[in-house]
């Protein structure tokens, strides 16, 4: 089994893991990025520059609430 430490570069300090991101089709670069593991999320984030550089085509505009408890619409992406 692998194991991850926990990122003492954030605070308070957080697990993280290598993902690899790539466009559904397979084709085009793939990214390999760290990523916060959140287990209680209902969504995945990823960084525009992502997004971006992947060339993600948008699926849907899902609302989305915040700590604040603000609702806004967010831009999905098939990934």
């Amino acid at each position: 089994m692998i194991r991850y430490r926990y990122n003492q570069q954030v605070g308070p300090p957080a697990p993280f893991i290598h993902v690899t991101i790539r466009r559904p089709t397979g084709d085009g670069p793939l990214l390999t990025l760290p990523a916060l593991l959140d287990t209680a999320a209902d969504f995945t984030v990823i960084p525009w520059r992502v997004v971006d550089e992947l060339q993600l085509l948008q699926h849907d505009e899902v609302e989305a609430v915040g700590f604040g408890g603000q609702a806004t619409l967010v831009t999905s992406f098939i990934i």
